[in-house]
């Protein structure tokens, strides 16, 4: 602090061009209060930004004399001073604990972070210096101290990125680039250090000794599902990433190529495996001729193939080294952030990559290096592995709400905690307390769907949604339902750690529900949209309409009389026709069982399935329409015919409606082609 200001060297001219920065503070020593007296002394100086305050358990300011460090306090030795990540910090309950609305951040890759509560590890940078100096009463004493980073990082310049590899026979595509390190991440580091008898540095510039446990720590990851392939194959066949430069901003880089960093406290060498690995995962796809290059629906997240980082400097091992505070550990060279001027990234041609290391004054490059989890994270994704924004960060925001219809395909991704390995994943119902979870896990032990399960790392949970289509208490009428799914580490005795978790919030529409003319028919459930509408994973907005179908059945003739019931039709359908009949019709691909599961199309199995949701009888279509008609979020197709599940005397036609121009439902009954393709509208039974 200088006259009350904290000192922020990055107004300072010169900044950002290889000058250090300096600044001249008086420390005035009321005699009251402090006696000095002569001899010979050690000042530290540590450099905080506004976050690394709370991460790293160091505070300044006006509040500061209650929070400061144990260092900092009367009767401590400097020598003892550390940084300790604020986790580990006894006793201290963390200021997102307190107040949750104190947690901001600039940075947009910080915010679902921020969203959790727990401190900006990602932007926190840490400073510090030590100087002994001799100190002579009523005399200016002059000391010089520089401050360097206490942290170390790694920047990952890398090219060739593969697009399709094979594990045996199988065929994956790469869905993501990870930089990952092999061994137990440090929560401290030193402030003050000495150098050792041999002139080697000393454990305090690694926090202190850490196991060598072979763990894995992923250090970051860039994300590849919204990039295409190259059009020209390799020399062997296979299929390169196209990436161009367009998404980057405030940096130039060669196309084709990804760029990422990361912060991490120093460790010392004494892992069992490759220190520091960039890892290609992704999930089964279908390449086969005539497809659509799709990713096999229900594949797991794989780790496809590794690449020990080797580096060439004083380790006995060449993969297995130290990594030392204010160093940065390059994988592949990139000299300037503002050109492509001696850009050397490294390829994922072959086997292994090559880490080289430089101190970190010199490298000006613009790349976020973000965080390395306090806690355990979660993010809930689709079965392309785009993730959804399943709360809003600001105000009024878009995000997704799902629809009523249950599904099994989507799955959370875990990341766990640097500190703590082990977790626990539950989901807990939210509004009334007779409420039941409405989301499950699929837990690989039992082969079956839980609401409380434990793992250890990282990992891909797939999850069962239930259908939701509850005829509401018309008062308190309730058009979504919360759920929150709450993620706790766990320490070495199977015991929840306090503070160290977070959640995340998902949120389902009711079906759009329908009272039948006839009251003892009872109330109809509608989905939110046609069958096959396409939403965006951010903002839910509709980005393809709905799929077109034709009715089915068309060599055969079944007349039904089952005007109020979907599902009565479904089943005269199931027990007089052959199925091959109307294989990818209305009728079959609306018939669901619950939470969207997909019905049998052999045909003895087919007969003993029941279907959750189906398409609707003619009166109950016409019901809907004119109820919902003038509804927005009904998002109803004006002008456009919607099959019902009724047939027509004549064996071509069966039942359609719509909403004509003039916005009115067609009292007609519409006897339309079978092979027609009309929009559909899944329904059933609303309890």
């Amino acid at each position: 602090m200088k006259n009350g200001t904290p000192w922020d060297p990055s107004v300072e001219e010169g900044y950002g061009q290889g000058q250090p920065q300096t600044e001249t503070f008086e420390l005035l020593l009321p005699q009251d209060q402090i006696a000095m007296v002569p001899g010979k002394y050690m000042i530290l100086c540590v450099g905080l930004d506004d976050a690394s305050g709370d991460t790293y358990g160091l505070t300044y300011g006006a509040d500061a004399a209650n929070k400061q460090p144990e260092f900092a306090k009367p009767g401590a030795k400097l020598s003892a001073a550390q940084a300790v990540l604020a986790k580990e910090a006894p006793g201290e309950p963390m200021p997102y604990e307190k107040d949750p609305t104190t947690a901001a951040t600039d940075k947009k890759q910080d915010k679902e972070l921020i969203a959790y509560g727990h401190p900006d590890i990602a932007h926190s940078e840490l400073f510090a210096g030590w100087q002994a100096f001799d100190f002579m009463p009523d005399n200016l004493n002059v000391v010089e101290v520089e401050l360097r980073r206490r942290v170390a990082g790694v920047l990952c310049y890398l090219s060739d990125i593969p697009y399709k590899l094979n594990i045996g026979n199988t065929p994956y595509r790469v869905t993501e680039v990870r930089l990952n390190l092999f061994q137990k991440q440090n929560v401290r580091i030193g402030l003050t250090r000495g150098m050792t008898r041999e002139g080697k540095p000393s454990l305090q510039d690694f926090g202190g000794s850490v196991d060598g446990k072979p763990v894995c720590q992923t250090l970051c990851k860039f994300d590849l599902m919204s990039f295409k392939p190259r059009p020209e194959q390799t020399r062997s066949g296979d299929l390169l990433y196209s990436i161009p430069t367009d998404h980057l901003e405030g940096r130039k880089q060669r196309e084709n190529t990804i760029l990422m960093g990361a912060y991490a406290l120093p460790i010392q060498n004494n892992t069992l495996d490759a220190t520091l690995k960039v890892e290609l995962w992704g999930y089964k796809y279908n390449d086969a001729p005539g497809s659509d290059d799709q990713i096999v629906a229900g594949s797991e997240l794989t780790r496809i193939k590794s690449f020990p980082a080797i580096y060439e400097g004083k380790e006995s091992t060449p993969e297995i080294y130290s990594l030392h505070p204010n160093m940065i550990y390059h994988i592949g060279h990139k000299l300037e952030g503002d050109n492509t001027e001696g850009d050397y990234p490294e390829s994922l041609a072959g086997t292994k990559v090559t880490v080289e290391a430089g101190p970190w004054q010199e490298v000006d490059i613009p790349v976020e290096f973000p965080s390395v989890p306090i806690v355990p994270l979660m993010s809930l994704r689709d079965k392309d592995g785009n993730k959804y924004k399943t709360e809003p960060e600001e105000a009024g925001e878009k995000y997704y709400i799902f629809d009523c219809i249950g599904s099994r395909t989507n799955h959370l991704e875990i990341s766990a905690s640097i500190l703590y390995e082990n977790w626990k994943l539950t989901a807990v119902p939210g509004g009334d307390a007779s409420d039941t979870p409405w989301i499950q896990f699929w837990d690989e032990t039992t082969s079956g769907y839980v609401t409380e399960l434990t793992g250890t790392g990282g990992k891909d949970i797939y999850i069962r949604m239930a259908d939701y289509a509850s005829v509401p208490d018309w008062v308190n009428k309730r058009e979504t339902r919360k759920i929150r799914l709450l993620l706790e580490a766990l320490d070495e005795n199977g015991s929840v750690v306090s503070g160290a978790s977070s959640d995340l919030y998902v949120e389902q529409y009711n079906a759009l529900i329908v009272k039948m003319e006839d009251d003892s028919d009872g109330y109809r459930g509608f989905s939110r949209f046609d069958f096959g509408t396409k939403r965006n994973a951010v903002t839910g907005d509709i980005v393809a309409a709905g799929q077109t179908l034709g009715w089915g059945y068309w060599s055969s003739l079944v007349v039904t009389e089952h005007w109020a019931d979907g599902k009565a039709n479904y089943r005269e359908f199931i027990n007089k026709t052959w199925i091959d009949d109307f294989k990818g019709s209305a009728i079959q691909v609306c018939a669901l069982g619950e939470a969207g599961k997909e019905l049998e199309i052999d045909y003895e199995e087919a007969k003993s399935e029941e279907p959750f949701w189906f398409l609707p009888s003619i009166v109950a279509l016409r019901c809907f329409l004119k109820q919902y008609k003038d509804n927005a979020d009904a998002n109803i197709e004006r002008g456009k015919f919607y099959w019902s599940s009724n047939s027509a005397s004549y064996y071509k036609n069966a039942l359609a409606t719509k909403i004509d121009r003039s916005g009115n439902v067609d009292d007609d009954y519409y006897r339309e082609n079978k092979e027609n393709a009309y929009y559909a509208r899944q329904a059933c039974h609303a309890q």
